[in-house]
């Protein structure tokens, strides 16, 4: 007897971790959702990227004092001009290369930099914020869904004992097993459980709405 009381407690806790495992896993793939789908995350991970560009571009910012230039003269277009009276073109540059000095290369572009480097650091801060307060959010609302999806199965079955209680009372109340009171109480009592059902149901759909909200997709097929 005590080796059977042992062994249903074991199954019983076997059967609870499957639960909890399960439940574990189909969280974790919720929150993979949300940070791949919700905007607002996107819009993050969008703004580190753009950051980090940022301080490329403000690192390679010195290439605009760099000046190329072509001189188009006649020696250039017609070899053959240079002899004769235009043989001075010859010697008048094709290219010109200069590089442009200014105070702000060596003070306001490093500073600059660094400026690019900090926003490219407060980007990734906000983007990890925004990814913890994301994933603790979307938890909670599965929490949510979760129990109250397991709240409307047990009012169901409660629900539907009910109903089998009633038809068994009005099948006696018409053969007159029962009298009305009795035949009212079931009635009563299957009503008000069905009641709560509906209720139980409207905030199932609630809860799975407010959590598909974050995730992006419909997670009926998920379950």
């Amino acid at each position: 007897m005590k080796r059977n009381i042992i062994t249903l407690i074991l199954l019983s806790l076997t059967v609870v971790f499957g639960q909890m495992t399960k439940l574990d896993s189909l969280e974790n793939k919720m929150v993979d959702l949300a940070l791949a789908n919700y905007p607002a995350f996107k819009v993050n991970e969008l703004k580190v990227k753009s950051a980090k560009k940022d301080i490329t571009i403000s690192k390679s910012v010195w290439a605009d004092n760099l000046v190329g230039q072509y001189n188009l003269s006649e020696a250039n277009i017609d070899p053959s001009a240079r002899a004769g009276t235009n043989a001075q073109n010859s010697f008048y540059p094709r290219y010109l290369v200069g590089l442009r000095l200014t105070l702000g290369m060596f003070v306001k572009n490093p500073l600059n930099t660094q400026k690019a480097k900090f926003d490219y650091q407060i980007a990734q801060l906000e983007r990890e914020q925004q990814k913890l307060l994301l994933k603790n959010e979307v938890k909670r609302r599965f929490r949510i869904y979760s129990a109250k999806k397991e709240n409307f199965i047990l009012r169901k079955q409660l629900t539907d004992e009910a109903k089998s209680q009633l038809n068994v009372a009005t099948k006696r109340y018409n053969n007159k097993e029962i009298t009305y009171d009795e035949y009212f109480r079931q009635s009563t009592n299957y009503l008000s459980l069905r009641e709560s059902l509906n209720l139980a149901e409207s905030e199932v759909y609630v809860s799975k709405y407010d959590l598909e909200e974050l995730v992006g997709i419909d997670i009926t097929g998920l379950e």
